[in-house]
């Protein structure tokens, strides 16, 4: 419990001290006021050492505090005193799990929801974070919290088997394979935006006519091609146009009509974000389960 507050109290120290440094660079006419000054620097820095906190911690904590719910009684054996108190072994499970695990899950929850009204609230100048993306992905809304509780179930399963060092090592490898896994299955549960963009108007943004990146600020996992005029993809890396003002026309000569840009737009955040969220959830309920289930072993 100490340890929880201690973790809430430090992040929301952290966030308030990132808060106030804001105003005074957010405002468009602060260098207009005579005397007035804008110290990026504080703020970059301790954004940067909250990021880190936030993505590092509460795997850690999961794995440590996973291990240490169960190893030291199976270590010690004092399992075997409590489950002959007339407490069943599934209760025995659930309430130490609840004690430990419920309060930081809790505390985490509300840092990443709090970290994320931040990034939504300052400048980009101060604070940039792309929500689709890692490493701001991974450290706003429910993704801290669920992540922990993925790590703490998987360890505290494990101690019960190999007790407590066995239990950090499998914590510690399940969580590699969590954000590896959810890293990768990030674009695939939402939707892409297909955009056709006329050739003749991409060729002016990319020569510096015109200025405008599709999908805006904060899209992520942009690919991009040609397509002619119904729409059909067109690959060109037969056509050897030449790098210069002829490669607009050697497009046109082939067929090509519109440059064709697909990403995931900023607005696919929350969709995303609850998704992962919800099978970081499920992966943790299946690990409690058997972790349970592992109590019915009479070596226990």
């Amino acid at each position: 419990m100490v340890g929880t507050v201690a973790l809430v109290a430090s992040g929301g120290l952290a966030l308030a001290v990132i808060v106030l440094l804001i105003p005074s660079c957010a405002s468009t006419t602060w260098w207009e006021t005579p005397g007035a000054t804008c110290e990026l620097e504080p703020a970059r820095t301790l954004w940067g050492l909250y990021q880190i906190a936030l993505l590092v911690l509460p795997v850690v904590a999961g794995a440590v505090l996973g291990a240490v719910t169960f190893g030291p009684d199976k270590e010690h054996r004092t399992q075997v005193y409590a489950l002959t108190q007339s407490v069943t072994r599934i209760r025995w499970w659930t309430i130490k799990v609840l004690i430990v695990a419920a309060p930081v899950f809790t505390a985490v929850a509300l840092l990443g929801t709090a970290t994320l009204w931040v990034v939504d609230s300052a400048s980009d100048s101060i604070i940039w974070a792309p929500r689709l993306t890692s490493p701001g992905f991974d450290i706003l809304g429910l993704i801290p919290a669920t992540r922990f509780l993925v790590v703490y179930a998987a360890a505290a399963a494990a101690a019960l088997l190999w007790r407590t060092v066995g239990g950090v090592v499998t914590g510690l490898v399940a969580a590699g394979i969590l954000i590896a896994g959810t890293t990768l299955l990030q674009p695939l549960v939402v939707q892409h935006t297909r955009e056709l963009i006329p050739i003749q108007t991409w060729w002016n943004d990319s020569t510096g006519i015109a200025t405008e990146s599709p999908g805006g600020m904060g899209s992520a996992y942009n690919w991009s091609g040609y397509a002619d005029s119904e729409g059909l993809d067109i690959d060109i890396s037969t056509l050897n146009c030449p790098e210069s003002a002829k490669f607009i026309e050697c497009l046109q000569e082939a067929g090509v009509v519109d440059r064709v840009e697909i990403y995931v737009p900023d607005s696919e955040y929350p969709q995303m974000m609850l998704i992962i969220s919800g099978f970081n959830l499920i992966i943790a309920v299946a690990l409690l389960a058997a972790g349970a289930q592992t109590l019915r072993r009479r070596d226990l």
